[in-house]
């Protein structure tokens, strides 16, 4: 059972669980990465992993909580300004992660604002491909 965040604040879909997965996840995940290609030690990946999926998490609530004051339901998508939430949606946690990365690894705004890009264009592309093969409804 999945126990929202804050339902009122960001809705329904937004869950404590998925906070918790997801930080977990890839902090494994990052962990493995850096198994094939050792940077950091093995916990100080794994906690790296872990605080960039926690960011990407929290980075995500500000613009659920945008669309439940403008009367977006949960999971539904805006009718008005479709194609700025649509890009907002892409947007928001890849720029949480670029930023925590410069905190974390030191890089400097160039690196930055090309991780931002690439992270955007990332998620952009698994958003098509999930459409595509029709795990998610919408884009």
């Amino acid at each position: 059972m999945a126990i929202s965040i804050a339902p009122t604040l960001f809705g329904a879909n937004k869950t404590w669980r998925g906070i918790i997965v997801l930080t977990l996840l890839n902090g494994i995940l990052f962990w493995g990465v850096n198994l094939f290609f050792p940077l950091f030690g093995n916990l100080e990946a794994f906690i790296f992993g872990a605080i960039l999926g926690f960011v990407y998490m929290i980075f995500e609530l500000p613009n659920s909580w945008l669309k439940r004051r403008m009367g977006i339901k949960a999971g539904q998508t805006a009718t008005k300004n479709k194609r700025f939430f649509m890009l907002l949606d892409k947007m928001d946690s890849a720029l949480g992660v670029s930023l925590i990365s410069k905190i974390l690894f030191g890089l400097n705004w160039l690196a930055t604002v090309k991780l931002f890009l690439l992270a955007v264009l990332i998620h952009v592309f698994f958003s098509w491909i999930l459409v595509v093969v029709r795990i998610k409804k919408r884009f």
